[in-house]
């Protein structure tokens, strides 16, 4: 089994070739490195931990789900890096037309091309260790799979220990698939944009940094159809700093109401025979609001001040 949440797939295999003394002692392991492109993925088993919301009265839990398709997802919109800095890209996005729509089983991915959607394929039965105190069976129903009737602790285990995953096989030969488990992420605050700042980010770092990264994204527009985001695949060392240059760039390309900050903690692990584009995912993802000069967010126009109204973008607007 393969974690490519310690060393992606592409690195192990240059690595293979590669000799040499390890400089780093066993007590300083090095930051986990990024994770290789996923766009191709065909298929994901998520183990998602989700922290108590005092504002929603929600508690904390832990959930499972998983699916294999006979293919990656298509997107209707194409995303195009404008500008890399550090760890972090900004991208732009792009809508191919379809004159002839492509009705529900399919999506417009360039001009006047749709590309159907894929099919959930049946692996077998799943079994899932290391959630919990007993293994996790699962069976599919619709061609996904959840467990049934299981009640998982969160967290569902210490930072470090092996989350392993072993399919059975049906469409696909039978495989196996192991994680890192994480620790909870903990970001706290509302964040502030300006013009002309860097924005700094900070949250508790991981006690084994080799073990998970931090993905960011900056999502200041979603409420008002895709103009832009940030994104960002950092180690998880308490830390990132955004330029400036591009956080003024993405308020350029427009806002729209309740702009967020998402974090999200993650270890991956890629399976070690066909299919290879199967994951284990485990990740934990905090979103905060964001704040940014004159802009005031709303869900009707009593909440915006006098001669403005709420636009559709959920902004308050004058006129």
């Amino acid at each position: 089994m393969r974690k490519i949440a310690n060393v992606p797939f592409v690195w192990m295999l240059l690595a293979a070739g590669a000799c040499g003394d390890d400089e780093t002692p066993p007590s300083q392991p090095q930051a986990a490195e990024p994770t290789r492109d996923l766009s191709e993925l065909v298929g994901d088993f998520q183990v998602r931990l989700t922290a108590s919301n005092s504002s929603s009265g929600a508690s904390a839990q832990t959930s499972v789900f998983g699916v294999v398709k006979d293919g990656p997802d298509p997107s209707p919109i194409a995303w195009h890096v404008t500008s890399e800095d550090g760890d972090c890209s900004l991208s732009e996005p792009e809508a191919p037309l379809c004159v002839m729509p492509c009705g529900g089983s399919a999506v417009c991915t360039a001009r006047d091309e749709c590309t159907p959607y894929p099919r959930a394929r049946d692996v077998g039965t799943v079994q899932l260790r290391g959630v919990g105190e007993r293994a996790l069976k699962m069976e599919p129903i619709a061609g996904k799979y959840m467990p049934v009737g299981a009640a998982l602790p969160y967290p569902p285990c210490h930072e470090g220990d092996a989350v392993q995953l072993r399919a059975n096989g049906g469409d696909y030969e039978g495989f196996s698939l192991e994680a890192s488990c994480i620790a909870p992420l903990e970001f706290e605050g509302t964040q502030r944009l300006e013009s002309g700042r860097d924005l700094e980010l900070g949250w508790t770092a991981a006690g084994d940094p080799a073990l998970a990264r931090i993905q960011v994204k900056v999502d200041i527009s979603h409420h008002g159809g895709a103009k832009g985001k940030i994104e960002c695949d950092t180690a998880d060392d308490g830390a990132i700093t955004i330029a400036s240059t591009m956080i003024d760039r993405l308020v350029e390309l427009g806002v729209a109401g309740f702009p967020t900050i998402a974090l999200t903690r993650v270890s991956r692990g890629e399976a070690d025979a066909e299919p290879h584009a199967v994951t284990l995912t485990v990740l934990e993802t905090v979103e905060r609001p964001v704040e940014l000069p004159g802009v005031v967010s709303c869900t009707d126009s009593s909440q915006c001040p006098a001669s403005q109204s709420c636009g559709s973008n959920l902004l308050c607007q004058a006129g």
